[in-house]
Order: C-alpha cells, then sequence, then structure tokens
C-alpha cells in the first residue's frame, strides 16, 4: 500500500475535520468509502466494566441502522465475539471476526447472524487503542456481507485510517494549553475525571487540606463538601439532571476555615460529536485568602463602580447571572447590563475570560 497524494491530502485533512461537526461527518463518509466498508462503528468501550460508554455508527442512514445502533448497545453488545476477545487481549490493538469465530460455525453465531440481517455484513476488523482508565478507543469496520474477509492490503489500509482517526480525536479532545494562563484550571470529563490541570491549580491541590484528587476525582475532603463538589459537576456537565449551577462551592480545611473556592461551568460543545473521553467542563479553583473581597482593592484598575465591582466579585465566586442578580436584590436585565459594563472595561467578550481577568485582579 503507497500513500498516494490524494490519501495522503485526505488524512492531513482529517485533523482539520474533526473539529466540527459537518467535516468529520463527511471525513468518516470518505473512510468509509477508501476502506470499501458499509459502516463503520466509533466506540468508546469500557474494558473493566464491559459497557459501551459511547458509539456512533457512520454510513447508511435509514431506519434498521438507527435500530441496529440502540440494540448493539443495549443487548448485542454482550454477545460480540470481539469485545470478548478485547477484554482478553487488550494490547494487541486489532481483532479480525473471521480470526475470532470458527470457520465451522461462523454463520451460525447469534452475533454473525443478527449482522448480516440487521447491518448487511457479516465480517469486520477491529481496530483498538490499549485502555486507558479502562476506556479504550474502538473503530470497526464492517464489510458488505457478500465480500467475506478483507484482503491484507485493506487491513493495512484500515490500520492506517484508524490510526490517523485515533490521533485526531485525540488531539481535538485534548484540553486547551494552560502554560501561558495564571489561573487555576482544571477540565474533567463527563465522570468528573480531571483530564489536565494547570501549574498553578497543581499547587493549590499539592498545599490544600480539603481538596484532593484521589481515586481519579477531584475530591474534597470533607463529605458535606464533597456532596456539594459532585452536585456542582453534575450541574455542569448534564444540564438534563435537575441540578442548577449556580455559585461556587467553598472548601473547608481541616481547621474550620474556608480553604478554597471552587467554580464548575460547562465546557464548550464543540466536541459533542466525538467520543469521550474528551472535556465536559472547566474547573477554577480560587483561594479565598485572595479572593473576590480583595477586587475592592484594584477596582479602580478597570475604573469598576461600587455595584460593578459587587457584580464582579459574584461572578469570581462563581454566580450565574440569575443567581447574582437574586444575591444582590437586582433585576437580571440590571445584572447582564453591569456586565456588559465589565465586558467593555476589561476588553473581553466572554465570561470565562472576564472571570479570568477578575481572578488576576483580585490575586494582583
Amino acid at each position: 500500500m503507497s500513500l498516494d497524494d490524494g490519501l495522503s491530502k485526505f488524512i492531513g485533512g482529517l485533523y482539520e475535520a474533526v473539529h466540527e461537526p459537518g467535516a468529520w461527518r463527511g471525513a468518516m463518509a470518505e473512510v468509509i468509502g477508501r476502506s470499501e466498508s458499509r459502516l463503520v462503528v466509533v466506540t468508546t468501550a469500557d474494558l473493566r466494566d464491559k459497557d459501551i460508554v459511547h458509539t456512533r455508527f457512520h454510513g447508511r442512514e435509514d431506519s434498521s441502522v438507527e435500530t441496529g445502533e440502540r440494540e448493539y448497545v443495549h443487548a448485542m453488545s454482550a454477545v460480540d465475539p470481539a469485545f470478548d476477545w478485547i477484554q482478553q487481549n487488550p494490547g494487541a490493538g486489532v481483532c479480525e471476526s473471521g480470526a475470532v469465530l470458527a470457520e465451522s460455525d461462523y454463520g451460525d453465531h447469534e452475533f454473525v447472524k443478527w449482522c448480516r440481517s440487521r447491518l448487511g455484513t457479516s465480517h469486520w476488523n477491529v481496530f483498538y487503542t490499549e485502555p486507558v482508565d479502562d476506556l479504550s478507543f474502538v473503530v470497526t469496520f464492517l464489510g458488505p456481507a457478500e465480500a467475506g474477509r478483507s484482503r491484507r492490503d485493506h487491513l493495512a489500509l484500515q490500520a492506517l485510517l484508524f490510526e490517523n482517526l485515533e490521533r485526531a480525536v485525540r488531539l481535538a479532545a485534548r484540553p486547551p494549553s494552560f502554560a501561558d494562563d495564571e489561573s487555576a484550571l482544571i477540565t474533567i470529563d463527563s465522570l468528573g475525571r480531571p483530564l489536565s490541570l494547570s501549574q498553578r491549580a497543581e499547587d493549590i491541590l499539592r498545599n490544600s487540606k480539603g481538596l484532593a484528587i484521589s481515586g481519579g476525582l477531584l475530591t474534597a475532603r470533607r463529605p458535606e463538601d464533597n456532596r456539594l463538589l459532585r452536585r456542582a459537576i453534575r450541574a455542569a456537565v448534564d444540564p438534563s439532571s435537575g441540578e442548577r449551577p449556580g455559585r461556587g462551592v467553598r472548601i473547608n480545611g481541616p481547621d474550620g476555615k474556608f480553604d478554597i473556592l471552587v467554580v464548575v461551568s460547562r465546557f464548550p460543545r464543540w466536541l459533542d460529536h466525538l467520543p469521550p473521553p474528551v472535556p465536559a467542563a472547566l474547573v477554577r479553583l480560587i483561594q479565598l485568602e485572595m479572593g473576590p473581597e480583595h477586587l475592592s482593592e484594584h477596582s479602580h484598575m478597570f475604573g469598576f463602580s461600587l455595584r460593578e465591582t459587587n457584580v464582579a466579585s459574584a461572578l469570581l465566586e462563581g454566580h450565574s447571572i440569575d443567581s447574582l442578580a437574586a444575591a444582590l436584590g437586582i433585576s437580571r436585565n440590571t445584572a447582564r447590563n453591569h456586565v456588559q459594563a465589565l465586558f467593555r472595561k476589561t476588553h473581553t467578550s466572554r465570561q470565562v475570560d472576564l472571570v479570568r481577568v477578575l481572578d488576576r485582579l483580585a490575586r494582583h
């Protein structure tokens, strides 16, 4: 197999297409065509619990495939012979259905019969990464039923496509670099596990008596603080949870004094079309001895009025527009107007950038 100009350009384009849902769908359609597949399935699998965390079928868009996607997640993944094989061979990286099942009873296997009737395929090749925190990125190429097992050159091409799909997704999902940001920032995935920490966040956690990363999760040491922290994370990660995002969570140190203010906000949703783990929420840590009460000492640097300083302090404490309006006894429209004034005076246009400026100002 050679990397002709067309294939080289396509692979290069994957790294841009991954950032936009429409371009990603187009790229996956070309992956299907180049790999001579009927369908391509992108999955995140939990190998420890033998569970499908996320799956998306690419290819035909009809009721049969939609039904098949639901059936696979809820029932058929349990009898998928490739899933069992991957669990037993997590480092192999590739699994061919024709090599896993005996040829004599291949066509009578429950999963093969389901694939043929529901998806129009009988052989498939599975490429996967070694698990990280038990999660593995998996791409399955399902060929037409009449094609049988893939030729060696097909396998080589599919391996190349998988390698670049996985790398493109991993690079796109990598949290932003915090190297040049003085704020204490942590990105977490949909399960609440930290993906990336800024240097200042690492320093704060290292010296904190009330907050730590334990068991792979950002955790408060006091049970009540941890309950509130879990609620704040759930509110940011899953807006349908019924939890209302509001002011930050104050974490107590062992001496009973407030240690850290934790503010959790929903991460931008531009990677929703990709399988996890991708950043789901942004956590900001604020040391309270350098917190909102210090804004008034430096508010003159931006020309904040007294009311604007109060609004800025509320934002830094983790308030939303609604909750700060209630806390300050002003209308929602008035609160929005004050926030717009803060945008103008700090030369920012997004609340996350405004809070970053306010955080630096409070620590000035």
